[in-house]
């Protein structure tokens, strides 16, 4: 039988625990949206998300020229960034048909222009309305609200965390109904990072998505938490 293909971002200790599983998987090192934040300039933040999401289609294409890979099963995992980068990805790299994308904002003018946050209407203020809008329409390529309505036949598994507080449960909503069917949304009592229920939730549908063998759900247990 021929191996199942996680085309996914996560750290090598994951991986690690998922090969045991006949998982061959395609790490794509991209910087976090906070050292982004702290040197860029708009237009490198913005390219940034392109070549994440080529990174990712060229994983696509060296996990598919492997003859012990099966091309039906490649799945995407991304968390905070890289689930933003994932919605964009789901629209445009047909090749993955499952995406677990966890705690992302696939509607970043929305975000930004968000009236119950605190912090963002500090740097709205700062900023000034109009750049912002004019920043949106130049970069609309990077904001994933344009995408993600095309995310079909992929399968989408959204995770988001109720104590999050940059991700409103109402954003949360909103996003999944952006997204094309099929699809499935979990909460979990848990702040950006989530928790251990959601890592097995999340290991569990992709075994089901991809028939994979079983994966040790106490070995999952233990994997270091996303930050």
């Amino acid at each position: 039988m021929k191996s199942s293909a996680g085309h996914a971002h996560h750290k090598p200790s994951r991986a690690v625990a998922v090969s045991a599983s006949g998982i061959a998987t395609s790490t794509i090192h991209s910087r976090s949206r906070r050292a982004l934040h702290a040197a860029r300039t708009a237009s490198t933040a913005r390219l940034s998300v392109l070549a994440a999401d080529a990174g990712h289609c060229r994983g696509a294409d060296l996990l598919t020229a492997r003859s012990d890979v099966d091309p039906e099963r490649l799945a995407y995992v991304g968390h905070s960034f890289n689930a933003h980068v994932g919605g964009i990805l789901s629209a445009v790299e047909k090749r993955i048909g499952s995406f677990v994308l966890m705690a992302g904002v696939f509607s970043d003018q929305e975000f930004v222009f968000d009236s119950n946050n605190p912090e963002l209407k500090k740097f709205r203020d700062r900023t000034g309305e109009k750049p912002l809008r004019e920043f949106f329409q130049k970069y609309a390529f990077d904001d994933p609200v344009h995408f993600v309505r095309r995310s079909a036949p992929a399968s989408i598994f959204l995770q988001f965390g109720i104590e999050d507080k940059s991700i409103p449960e109402t954003f949360a909503r909103h996003y999944y109904e952006l997204f094309s069917e099929p699809k499935r949304i979990s909460f979990y009592k848990a702040g950006h990072a989530l928790d251990t229920q959601a890592r097995l939730d999340r290991v569990q549908w992709l075994a089901e998505r991809l028939n994979l063998m079983p994966v040790d759900a106490t070995a999952v247990a233990r994997l270091p938490q996303l930050k």
